[in-house]
């Protein structure tokens, strides 16, 4: 019977499952110690919370979005209706999705802050956050 499976196709010597204190948890090979050893990491698939460390938008090298995901209701932890990420193309901006409707954007990153939350003081990009534009990622990673 399979409980649980992964889509890599990376062989394992010593395949070891590991909760990390970040919150994290991981399936990784214990022959390796480094975190890019890690054949599948629950920090790729958030679900409806962001955790320190945890990275949140696109890698645009293997098209893997990661994105926030409502639960369908209070008792039931399966995806529901609303999503929140970074939408693509074009360049970094929020957008909160109810199914396939737009129901809100941030405005466009200008380097300072998004141009749709000019007015909001609270919105405001926070400095514990490290925004990744690159070739291969358009991403924001939370510090602890």
């Amino acid at each position: 019977m399979i409980i649980w499976s992964s889509n890599s196709t990376r062989s394992v010597v010593k395949p070891v499952v590991q909760l990390l204190e970040s919150g994290n948890l991981v399936f990784k090979d214990g022959l390796f110690r480094d975190s890019t050893s890690y054949i599948w990491q629950s920090f790729d698939y958030p679900t409806n919370t962001r955790l320190p460390e945890m990275k949140f938008g696109w890698d645009l090298k293997i098209g893997l979005n990661r994105y926030l995901t409502s639960w369908k209701n209070v008792n039931d932890p399966s995806i529901g209706d609303y999503s929140y990420g970074i939408e693509l193309p074009g360049l970094l901006q929020f957008v909160l999705h109810y199914g396939s409707v737009k129901q809100f954007r941030s405005g466009l990153w200008n380097g300072v802050q998004f141009s749709g939350l000019q007015n909001i003081k609270s919105c405001e990009h926070r400095s514990n956050d490290d925004i990744i534009m690159s070739t291969n990622n358009i991403r924001i990673i939370t510090k602890a």
